[in-house]
């Protein structure tokens, strides 16, 4: 009977490509909510940009931040739908692997000195907390350290001759929406607050104004 490598070139077994594949589907998945969430609403992810360097206190300019927002939601949209399309197997993982190098260690950092709120990685579409943010990151980063190993050894949902042409798609989408709220208003609003909605009861300050 032929031997199995877990690591090697080998067939992986039905057990092992099932989880590969969740794997590669949930950390693709995360990638593209994360970066959608901030392509709908630049301005959001610029001033949490802004709020990062105060805490560090670099003086960026304006227009650098907006830039490095823009390329932050863009890469992170890529990376996520090269995962989840089976694209560039070894570099999109490894790619995915580097930004978690780099994002647990600073969500641990925000879990325990609360520097800001929350670290804004899904925009205003889902605020969690600094400590749910660390752990997330921790399973996330797991994942794509097993997928270093495996994704390049499952089957790919677009072909390698089209490749180029989504990963063309995957730059300009992002950019597209990240374009349209800045100059005009988020194709999506996840805010709190939407448009007609009263911030003050008029009622009550009517009311204190007939007690003053």
């Amino acid at each position: 009977m032929r031997r199995i490598k877990l690591f090697g070139k080998g067939n992986l077994t039905p057990a092992l490509r099932i989880l590969a594949w969740l794997m590669r589907l949930v950390v693709g998945g995360t990638f593209i909510f994360s970066g959608l969430t901030k392509a709908v609403d630049p301005y959001g992810t610029y001033y949490k940009l802004v709020d990062y360097a105060g805490v560090f206190g670099w003086q960026i300019p304006e227009g650098v931040l907006l830039i490095g927002a823009f390329v932050l939601f863009a890469a992170e949209f890529v990376i996520g739908v090269m995962l989840f399309c089976g694209c560039f197997r070894r570099t999109s993982s490894a790619c995915a692997t580097l930004v978690m190098a780099f994002m647990l260690p600073l969500s641990l950092w925000l879990a325990l000195d609360n520097p800001v709120a929350d670290c804004g990685c899904f925009g205003d579409a889902l605020v969690i907390s600094n400590w749910s943010t660390f752990w997330k990151n921790v399973g996330l980063t797991a994942a794509c350290v097993w997928l270093l190993f495996f994704n390049r050894r499952i089957h790919w949902l677009v072909t390698p001759a089209l490749q180029w042409l989504a990963l063309t798609l995957a730059i300009a989408y992002p950019v597209y929406l990240g374009a349209i709220g800045l100059l005009v208003q988020p194709a999506v609003d996840f805010r709190p607050y939407k448009v007609g909605m009263e911030l003050v009861d008029t009622e009550e300050s009517g009311d204190d104004e007939e007690n003053v």
